[in-house]
Parts: C-alpha cells; structure tokens; sequence
C-alpha cells in the first residue's frame, strides 16, 4: 500500500546551502553599488559600538546602585488628632544622639522647608512652607537631652490643622550624615 502523499526529501547539505546563500546575500546584496554597502557596514558598526557602550554604562551605573544604610532612629506610623499628627520614636540604634546634632525638616506635598536646628524639650520649632508655618516640638520623655525611645514630635499648622488630604514627611538629619524619616497622609477632614 503506497502513500499517496510522499514528503520530498531535501538533498544533503539544503540547509547549509540555505544559510550559505542567505550569508552571500548580506554580505554581497545584488544591485547595490560598493560605496552603499560601504556606508552601509559603517552604520552598522556605528550601531553595534554605541549599543555596545550604552551596555557598559548601564551595567556600571546599576553595580553602584546600593540601597541606603537603615537609619538608627525609627519611628512609629504617625496618629492623626484633630488634624496634626503625633510621632513616637520607637527604637533607637547605637547612640546616644544628644539633640543638638539633630536638624529638623518638613515636608508637604512635595514642597519642603528650610532645615531648622533641633527644637529643645518642650520648644516650638517654626518651620515656613509657601505662604503656610508649620510648627514642630519635640518631647524629650526621659529628660536626658538626647532623641531616645519614647519621645515624642508634634507636627501642627499654625494653629490650625495640617492640610487635608496631603503627602506630609518630618525628617531628622544627624549632623549631615544620615538621616530618619517618618511618612504619612493627612485625612480628608
């Protein structure tokens, strides 16, 4: 019983002679005069050496990229009361960090103030944002004059409530090298 499809058979080397002609096709294209595919190889070099060099910086600029150090001062999520929020330190690493290498900073929706010195126990901070103040004290729990666990930050407007629905950041920077900070997002109201 004969099959009455029968499948060419390919002679020995079709595929070798395929990619033979294909390789003679690029590197020699018909009807195309030398100084084209001089100009032509030349782009392709060009391309091949930019790409090239684009990989290379990136992978050196990714290998540099470190995550930073954990800060030695963490805080817990801010509590919102009548519009101003309240933040308690919860650890402090190493130390002890008396409060005058501290600075303070805030930030509302993106929009930052100036970096002020660290308040004393008990002592508003003024911190101007735009036309706005915003006011910062600072509770120093164990009266030992150093930032430790337990103490307490006060953010607030000025006199009145932080404004609603917004991106809020209060941070503290230890003597220009690291720094501790607390996110979070007022209310609608």
């Amino acid at each position: 019983m004969e099959s009455s499809e029968r499948v060419p058979h390919k002679p020995t080397g079709y595929v070798k002679s395929v990619l033979g002609e294909v390789w003679r096709t690029l590197t020699h294209p018909p009807h195309i005069r030398s100084s084209d595919r001089r100009i032509f190889a030349f782009l392709l070099v060009v391309f091949i050496v930019v790409f090239s060099l684009l990989g290379v910086t990136f992978y050196l600029f990714t290998s540099q990229i470190r995550p930073s150090p954990a800060s030695p001062i963490g805080f817990s999520t801010p509590v919102m009361s009548a519009g101003n929020a309240t933040i308690r330190v919860d650890r402090v690493d190493g130390g002890p960090y008396p409060a005058s290498g501290f600075a303070v900073n805030f930030t509302v929706n993106n929009f930052a103030g100036p970096q002020i010195p660290f308040p004393s126990n008990n002592v508003t901070a003024s911190i101007p944002i735009g036309d706005l103040v915003y006011r910062i004290t600072w509770n120093d729990a164990d009266h030992d004059g150093a930032v430790s666990v337990g103490d307490i930050f006060t953010v607030t407007g000025n006199g009145v409530p932080l404004p609603s629905l917004s991106y809020c950041a209060f941070r503290l920077a230890w003597q220009g090298g690291w720094s501790a900070t607390v996110y979070w997002t007022t209310s609608s109201g």
